[in-house]
């Protein structure tokens, strides 16, 4: 098939998965209950409509609640609208995977392969059919990269001197992805590195004057993107001095450090934080939903489950793994030159190595916030199938690994979409998971009144998926 064929199938099929059921539990879960609300609230203004005791204090910047909303305001606050933009965003990341495929491999199979990966990933999947804000930084973010693989040429100069319509579009999804939750600028950063050494191998021209053009897409339009998500958002005058009271700017500054010092002093313990280095392990995946016999709505039998879990696929992400690694030395060896190589390796360590520290003094981070860094194993795993040099060879390995990901997809999609289990279906699918242990007590010491031992909000032991 033609590549647009290859482009409208796999959107198709991507977002047709993404719907299904996704009306499906009728209720918030999981960080839905402030999302779903905060994006209802930003267009119709009323706490009552929205189901708001009180607006909220904001704690990420607007974007992501501004299209969260847009849904709810378009269809009513109701589980199909506040999920049905983030269902969408979703789809056409795999899409824009598909794009990226077509021009950093040798072949379109390998651009599928790729694409089919994210596709039926179960990570992508669930965070796609929630309204959460994660499921659009790798779709901006990757739009942004798209963008800076289309932007690069063999001229040594654009065409038309300053105006790269390429990269503007790069700078605006990248501006996007900041927009929605900070760790976007992970992957910006990434976009700018990769638009740099593209513009210092150009053979000909001063390499210095490759820098005001990043300053101007990739600082300049980012700083434009963020601050126009704002709008609606902070209170003020535009033209007032920026420092005074009552200006805009000023409004806007103290909304950021507040957001700073509230995402810095996050040390409560959650039962469901994880650090970062057990991410790609899988180690502790976060349940959404879980109902068990006459608890379901409408209730089930006896000994039925029925779940919404954030999980990875251990078939999938073990051995991606060790080709990202195998992607990270190519680009040693190669100096860099191995565009496939460069994409796949060090657009994984940028989005996951920057969380690596974070776990302590900030205790809040989840197992979700891995979600940017799975394209990359996806375009690992398509780059391993491109590199296979015999045709026939490269046609079983495709098959072989479509058949992986597909199989393995199908056997935990009913934990993925709150579809029923008997208690054996389940424990099958956590069999090698389920050795969670009791986490020690805390000593909580209140301010007034005596000690008391909790368990409460603190996270289990071990390799849980319960």
């Amino acid at each position: 098939m033609k590549r647009d064929v290859w482009l409208i199938v796999l959107i198709f099929v991507a977002t047709g998965l993404r719907m299904l059921w996704i009306w499906d539990p009728n209720q918030f879960v999981f960080d839905e209950a402030y999302y779903a609300r905060e994006g209802c609230y930003y267009f119709e203004a009323s706490p009552e409509e929205c189901q708001m005791d009180r607006v909220p204090p904001e704690v990420h910047p607007p974007l992501g609640k501004w299209l969260i909303g847009a849904g709810v305001k378009l269809i009513g606050l109701q589980p199909f609208g506040w999920r049905i933009f983030p269902a969408l965003a979703g789809g056409l990341t795999v899409g824009i995977l598909f794009l990226i495929g077509t021009e950093i491999f040798r072949s379109t199979r390998a651009a599928v392969t790729a694409a089919t990966v994210l596709a039926l990933d179960p990570l992508h999947f669930v965070q796609a059919r929630v309204a959460m804000l994660d499921i659009f930084i790798p779709f901006f973010g990757l739009l942004a990269l798209w963008c800076a693989l289309k932007d690069r040429g063999p001229e040594p100069d654009p065409p038309h001197g300053w105006w790269r319509p390429w990269r503007l579009g790069a700078g605006i999804a990248g501006g996007a992805a900041l927009a929605t939750k900070w760790p976007g600028l992970f992957i910006l950063a990434f976009v700018v590195l990769f638009t740099l050494i593209q513009d210092l191998r150009r053979r000909e021209g001063p390499r210095l004057r490759a820098l005001p053009s990043l300053a101007l897409y990739f600082v300049a339009v980012p700083i434009a993107v963020y601050l126009a998500s704002y709008i609606g958002r902070v209170d003020g005058t535009v033209f007032a001095l920026p420092w005074l009271d009552g200006s805009w700017f000023r409004a806007f500054w103290d909304q950021q450090v507040y957001m700073l010092t509230t995402l810095a002093n996050l040390t409560q313990a959650h039962s469901y934080q994880s650090p970062a280095w057990s991410w790609p392990l899988i180690q502790r995946p976060v349940a959404y939903f879980f109902c068990v016999g006459s608890r379901c709505k409408p209730g089930v039998d006896s000994g039925v489950y029925q779940q919404i879990m954030a999980v990875g696929n251990p078939f999938v992400w073990w051995p991606g793994l060790l080709l990202v690694l195998a992607a990270v030395v190519a680009v040693i060896r190669t100096r860099g030159k191995d565009l496939a190589a460069l994409i796949a390796g060090i657009g994984f360590l940028f989005t996951f190595v920057p969380w690596l520290p974070s776990y302590s003094p900030r205790a809040t981070t989840y197992f979700f916030y891995f979600l940017p860094s799975v394209p990359f194993i996806a375009l690992a795993i398509g780059r391993a199938v491109d590199r296979v040099s015999r045709p026939r060879l490269r046609l079983v390995a495709t098959a072989a690994t479509l058949a992986v990901v597909a199989g393995s997809f199908a056997f935990y999609f009913p934990m993925l979409t709150k579809r029923s289990l008997t208690d054996d279906a389940w424990r099958t699918r956590i069999a090698v998971f389920d050795n969670c242990d009791r986490p020690d007590p805390v000593v909580r010491r209140p301010k007034h009144g005596d000690e008391e031992t909790v368990r409460k909000h603190h996270p289990q032991d071990g390799w849980c998926w319960i």
